[in-house]
């Protein structure tokens, strides 16, 4: 009977053995595959952090990791970013999406949403950061503005004149 009993545990502990590496897998799939900044914070340090986040910062992977998540900011931002990796840590439906500001490694800022989620890594609490590029969409949200501005300024001509209460239209 005890030897039945030893071969049942260790057929059990061969699958959570499997299922612990498959996901693993697609959690290192999710990392290479997402178009967005991914990345993990165990107390305000980056333990993983995908290509895309690195390539929008203009670091390395290595030159990323082990270092403060605080450090990647503008300082206006630093007391969201603590918020971040603080709130999630106590409360599981604090996903909030936050609009900050990367300082690269070149000095030049960009513009990116953060949204941060907890969950279990290596067997300790940490927080799982999607940070996304919206440089992009600031840009045309000013150009949009700027061509507002401009026609309100100075009307295309080929836009249409509003009429008199005729119906025709003003010499």
């Amino acid at each position: 009977m005890a030897a039945k009993n030893k071969k049942n545990c260790t057929c059990k502990k061969s699958e959570l053995e499997q299922s612990l590496i498959q996901s693993e897998e697609k959690f290192r799939l999710l990392m290479e595959l997402a178009t967005d900044g991914v990345l993990v914070v165990q107390d305000g340090k980056i333990k993983e952090v995908n290509y895309y986040l690195a390539k929008i910062c203009g670091y390395t992977i290595d030159e990323v990791l082990d270092t403060d998540l605080a450090s990647y900011f503008h300082p206006d931002d630093i007391g969201t970013i603590e918020k971040i990796y603080e709130k999630p840590l106590k409360d599981d439906n604090a996903l909030e999406v936050h609009e900050l500001t990367i300082m690269c490694k070149n000095g030049l800022k960009v513009d990116v949403e953060v949204i941060a989620g907890r969950f279990m890594f290596q067997n300790k609490p940490s927080n799982l950061l999607v940070v996304r590029d919206i440089s992009e969409r600031g840009l045309n949200e000013r150009e949009l503005a700027k061509a507002s501005q401009l026609e309100s300024i100075c009307p295309s001509p080929n836009a249409k004149r509003p009429s008199n209460t005729t119906g025709q239209q003003p010499s």
